[in-house]
Parts: C-alpha cells; structure tokens; sequence
C-alpha cells in the first residue's frame, strides 16, 4: 500500500520475480486454475517440533538471475508473532530488507506494528501501523499508519470488509493528499476462499481518480494440496505488506499470476515434511515468460 516501498507481492505464494512492467488494466476476468500437484508417498515425514522458525528460498531464473532470501520469525510464550524480518537479494541484486515488531495487547490481539530496517536509497526510516478493532472483537476496524522520512512525515490509512463467515474479503488503502491531510483512495484487494479457509483467488486494483474507478492490476489464484502452511497468522497479516503468504491453514500446491504483461504459474512440491503434516523442503517451478527452479526450506523449533 505503500508510495514510498515497492509492495512486496503480494501473494501468497512467495514473491515471485517475473520481470515485469508496471502493471496496468485487464479487460479479462477468465479465472485461470492452476495444476495441483499431489503429494509424494514416498517422502518419509521428518520428527521434531513445528514452530516455524526460519524459512530460506532459493532460486534461478533462465536469464541467469538468482535470488536469495531468508525469512526469521520471533514468538512470545503464547506463541504469537513478536518479530518478523526477511533479508536476502533479488534477482536484480537489490538488497531486501523487512523488519516487523508486533505490540500486542493482554488478549494477545497486534496493536500497533512498527516496520523498520529500509535501504537507504528507500528514503524512510519507519512505519508506524496502529490496529483499531470493531468493539469487543478481534475483527480489524481499521488501521492508520505514519511513515517517517528525514523530511516529512505521511499518514495512510486501511480499512477492513468481512464477509459472512468472518473472513476478510476486502482491504481497501487510503492515503493523506496535500497538507492538510485528506484521505483519498489507493488500492484495493478483494479476497476469495475455499471451504477450508484457504485464500482461494486475490484481486488486486489501483485507483483512478480521474474516472473515480478501481482499474485491476493483477488476479492471483490459488489451489491447495493436503500439507498444512507452515505457519498461519492472524491478523497481523492483514496489518502490514508481505504476510499473506500465511494466512490459509493449508500450503499452497500451485498459483497462477495473471497480469497485464502475460500468465505466470508456479508448482509448489513438497519433499519432507513434518510429523504435523508442514512442509521441511519445497521444490518450486515457475513458467511464463521467465522460467525458473528454486528451493524453500522451514526450520522448525
């Protein structure tokens, strides 16, 4: 949602290099099922406990690019989410640099989020995000967030859609024009789930004030296998950027990424796993206009 960071994917498959443009409008809504890939028998489950603990992705693109990046994760004694931080380089060489801390209340409930640990060439130095909740729930009213420059400071806001079942099914962005502060809109996700809860298709749009429109920028779909994720958050992943890759119970199996600028698929195959069913090693195959092979392996405590 940010003006000042490149939103990391989004998505719930881990970000995905594909050399693409800035995206623009798709004039087809086809949804695009992607392959679902069963599980090998064969793999033994490895012992051990199943806190995720560390998550380190490897991978190689057929233009000769590698990315690499490490994600670490923190919890307290009631095993909630404390800290988050994921660093590493693109493809590009670029250096990757996530940091979260989550402030949480006495009922275990993220009240205020603080991302920090931006290059210098991002020109920030941090995000302050404050949770406020409908009265006497966990379900996200809305959330405000002050970047702070070496200049100036900016004020975003995120409000929060659920649907029936009390799933969050839309996140719509706001950012303060001007100085004196107006809101006006930004960007908007819509989510869909399957009967398991899983993030089944994600709709991203950006704003057009011009013809005061969302004009969609990229659909991402998802199927899902019989491993459970690895971790799954709650809704500190709705707060911040780059945590939707854990919020479905189950890990994903194959995505699709539909963007103006072509289709790229990923295939998601789990080698060993845990005796609680969470994936130790992946093997991921991208197609579509950029190719590649990687690896994601979790450490569990």
């Amino acid at each position: 949602m940010k003006r000042l960071v490149p939103c990391f994917l989004v998505m719930i498959t881990l970000t995905m290099y594909s050399c693409q443009k800035e995206l623009g409008p798709l004039t087809d809504d086809t949804e695009i099922v992607p392959p679902v890939t069963p599980p090998d028998d064969t793999v033994k489950p490895v012992t051990g406990n199943d806190l995720l603990m560390k998550v380190q992705r490897d991978f190689a693109y057929s233009s000769g690019d590698k990315e690499s990046r490490v994600t670490q994760f923190s919890w307290n004694a009631a095993k909630k989410l404390v800290r988050y931080s994921e660093t590493g380089t693109d493809a590009n060489e670029n250096p990757i640099s996530v940091n979260y801390r989550f402030d949480r209340d006495a009922s275990g409930r993220v009240i205020k989020a603080v991302q920090s640990g931006f290059p210098r060439n991002a020109n920030l130095d941090s995000i302050i995000y404050t949770a406020v909740y409908q009265e006497g729930t966990e379900k996200l009213k809305y959330v405000t967030d002050i970047q702070y420059s070496q200049a100036i400071r900016l004020r975003d806001s995120i409000v929060y859609t659920y649907d029936a079942k009390g799933q969050i099914s839309q996140k719509e962005s706001w950012f303060a024009v001007g100085l004196n502060g107006v809101l006006a809109k930004n960007t908007r996700q819509v989510f869909s789930y399957d009967g398991n809860g899983n993030i089944s298709r994600l709709v991203q749009a950006a704003y057009n004030a011009t013809d005061n429109i969302y004009v969609q920028s990229g659909t991402y779909t998802y199927t899902y296998g019989t491993f459970k994720t690895p971790v799954q958050l709650g809704t500190e992943a709705f707060i911040v950027n780059n945590l939707t890759d854990w919020i479905s119970p189950y890990y994903t199996s194959g995505s699709v990424q539909r963007t103006e600028t072509g289709t790229f698929t990923y295939d998601y195959k789990t080698g060993a796993y845990t005796t609680s069913n969470k994936p130790v090693e992946v093997a991921i195959t991208q197609s579509g206009g950029v190719n590649g092979n990687g690896t994601l392996t979790c450490t569990y405590n």
